[in-house]
């Protein structure tokens, strides 16, 4: 369905994620921070949202992690991290 417009390249994407290679265009998992910009303006609907998996995601910070657990505890929610 890509047609290889460039609105999430060029106008959507903050961290260069996206590049084009051989008319397609290809999303850098390595580099995605799954801000959803280019799948919310993506004129075709081609780009959909995948959850990574444990090894594509970085660590969590500390300083994230307690803040991430402060919030679940504000919303009544227990986030499963340890």
């Amino acid at each position: 369905l890509c047609e290889a417009c460039g609105v999430c390249k060029e106008e959507r994407c903050q961290v260069n994620a996206i590049r084009t290679e051989n008319d397609l265009t290809v999303i850098d998992r390595g580099k995605c921070i799954g801000c959803g910009l280019c799948v919310s303006t993506c004129p075709t609907g081609s780009i959909s949202m995948a959850r990574k998996s444990p090894e594509e995601t970085p660590p969590v910070l500390r300083n994230e992690l307690e803040m991430l657990q402060a919030i679940g505890r504000d919303k009544g929610k227990e986030y499963p991290f340890k």
